[in-house]
């Protein structure tokens, strides 16, 4: 896949200040965020923030290596490389849905059956 061409591309000295003020003057994730090993703010179970994952891709796209923007972008090797992937199987880079539950599916059987019983007993 080509590089990512977008007007409101950050260049990599301006994306790490706008990321840590965007994080930090959020007040939940500034009460729950924590820093990791390389200085980067986190919110452990949350998703990393849209700009700093387009600029994952954008780094990889001119060819620097995953465990430089993981240094340069203070975020850890594995997300990036999970962010990667992410990018190279499905051409997104935004995070994937958190929880939730698989819509009940009910089976032919299932209906038939309870049309049966209405049908025995109406009221």
């Amino acid at each position: 896949m080509g590089p990512i061409k977008n007007e409101k591309s950050l260049d990599l000295l301006s994306a790490l200040p706008y990321v840590e003020s965007a994080l930090m003057g959020d007040p939940q994730i500034s009460q729950y965020g924590e820093v990791n090993q390389l200085g980067g703010v986190f919110v452990n179970g949350r998703p990393l923030p849209d700009p700093i994952r387009f600029r994952i891709i954008e780094l990889a796209n001119v060819g620097i290596r995953a465990c430089d923007i993981s240094r340069q972008l203070r975020v850890s090797h594995g997300c990036v490389s999970k962010i990667l992937a992410r990018y190279n199987e499905t051409g997104s880079y935004r995070p994937g849905a958190i929880g939730g539950s698989k819509p009940r599916v009910t089976t032919p059987k299932v209906v038939n059956y309870i049309k049966e019983i209405k049908q025995k007993d109406p009221g």
